[in-house]
């Protein structure tokens, strides 16, 4: 079985924005590639740099970034490599990422300031259930918060 050839059009910033295949919800094209279900972009880049990414992780496997931060493009000359971190750090830079800390450490569906966690942590005689209607979250936010395991400092 022959694969779907990949068509697209270039667009005013050098974008090379797929047509031919389906994109998923965030706008990244997919395809189906020896078997398995693979993002364009990510095709594209092996196809171009002769290369399997995939053979080269290690302990974190290396991503695929948009530097024109364009995730229907496909323009092997906008893709990077990169850690989760880097992209992570890329959202926070480009202004993708309302939820950071300058860090790079997202908490998503933030509800709490740092004045609010160091108050948990610093009211041990306040129970969990207490603070969590006091802050409206879930009793286990507040448990992870005391143990450190959210809100890292």
């Amino acid at each position: 079985m022959q694969k779907k050839s990949i068509e697209y059009f270039i667009n005013e910033n050098g974008c090379h924005i797929c047509t031919s295949h389906r994109k998923d919800s965030k706008g990244y094209p997919n395809m189906w590639y020896k078997g398995k279900h693979v993002s364009v972009y990510r095709y594209v880049y092996e196809q171009y740099n002769q290369c399997s990414i995939l053979k080269r992780c290690g302990t974190e496997c290396i991503q695929i970034r948009h530097e024109c931060d364009n995730p229907a493009c496909i323009n092997p000359l906008h893709l990077l490599e990169g850690t989760s971190h880097d992209n992570h750090m890329d959202m926070v830079k480009r202004g993708r990422c309302n939820n950071a800390r300058p860090d790079g450490v997202n908490y998503r569906k933030k509800k709490l300031t740092w004045e609010n966690v160091r108050f948990i942590r610093e009211n041990i005689r306040i129970t969990g259930t207490k603070l969590a209607e006091m802050f409206n979250v879930s009793d286990t936010t507040i448990y992870e918060i005391r143990l450190n395991e959210r809100y890292k400092i």
